[in-house]
């Protein structure tokens, strides 16, 4: 079978929907109604609210505190930066991160660490992955690493290369 005869079928019915297309497209209404917006006037002010009870208002806004959740005060004041008038008791300073230091690897897998420097312990801890040791976490200990996590920070420690 010749392979024109079906492509000149197709582009003959592609021109012949395009032309049907065309003049009926011609009787579609161009210019359809639209309803009318539903935008309506502001009803006029009832009257000029007077001094007095504008008071009254803000001092129910103020007390009702309508920016929180529980409608109550923040229990710890607002302080702007730089501001010597307030009397707020400063924070405490923050506690100092331990200096850890990885002083080998024991065993072979699974791996355990021999570490100085961990808070409430005199001299070097064994740690094994998955302890917690003053506060600490031992994620992961391998053959020249170990991992720890607390206090907001992440060590990660690794043994000395000669």
């Amino acid at each position: 079978m010749n392979v024109r005869i079906p492509e000149v079928a197709l582009w003959t019915g592609a021109v012949i929907a395009l032309a049907v297309a065309a003049t009926e497209s011609r009787g579609i209404v161009r210019h359809a109604t639209v309803p009318a917006p539903l935008v309506w006037s502001a009803p006029p002010p009832n009257a000029t609210p007077s001094s007095d009870s504008l008071a009254v208002l803000a001092r129910r806004i103020v007390d009702d505190d309508a920016f929180r959740l529980d409608r109550k005060p923040a229990a710890v004041p607002y302080v702007l930066a730089g501001d010597s008038s307030a009397s707020v008791a400063p924070l405490p300073p923050p506690v100092p991160k331990p200096m850890l230091t990885l002083v080998g690897i024991v065993g072979g897998p699974p791996w355990a660490a021999l570490i100085n420097g961990i808070p409430g312990h005199d001299g070097t801890v064994l740690v094994h992955p998955r302890d917690t040791v003053g506060g600490l976490r031992i994620r992961d200990v391998s053959a020249a690493a170990a991992l720890i996590t607390g206090l907001d920070t992440v060590w990660h420690l690794s043994t000395k290369h000669d």
